[in-house]
């Protein structure tokens, strides 16, 4: 079953989650039961939508003031799995900084994604790779990785 989260519930819960990675204090919460980004249903300033409603939404033209601030929380959320995913395997340290391309270079190795899993998995949220890949795009994309 779908669950409907708020989005600034989800954003807390992921900025958690990355501050956990980043301090190897992360345990294994992956659940094959849980919903991944493809399914989840987010609830943005009293509507829900699905993720591929507000990937849509932030591609379109002539956006609304609405639709302007809905795409802020989105993309906010989406940096923030990618953070998430980038922590977990590239370990970010001592002034290290990575491109997305050595992240995609990453994402070749094997194990690379059930190491995403594990690690950026919650109880309730499932990353597999279907989820990673599209987060990677997304950010690609929208250029979020400064």
């Amino acid at each position: 079953m779908t669950k409907t989260k708020r989005i600034e519930k989800e954003i807390e819960q992921t900025e958690n989650k990355n501050i956990s990675i980043l301090n190897e204090t992360d345990i294994n919460e992956s659940n094959k039961e849980a919903e991944t980004i493809s399914t989840m249903k987010i609830k943005i300033f009293n509507k829900i939508y699905k993720i591929t409603d507000l990937i849509k939404l932030t591609e379109k033209k002539n956006k609304s003031y609405d639709e302007i601030e809905i795409t802020k929380k989105f993309k906010l959320l989406m940096k923030n799995y990618y953070d998430g995913i980038e922590y977990a395997i590239l370990r970010n340290c001592c002034g290290k900084k990575y491109t997305l391309q050595d992240l995609k270079n990453k994402l070749k190795e094997k194990d690379t994604y059930n190491i995403i899993d594990i690690r950026c998995s919650r109880s309730d949220l499932q990353f597999d790779k279907n989820a990673v890949n599209t987060i990677i795009e997304f950010v690609e994309k929208n250029n979020l990785k400064k």
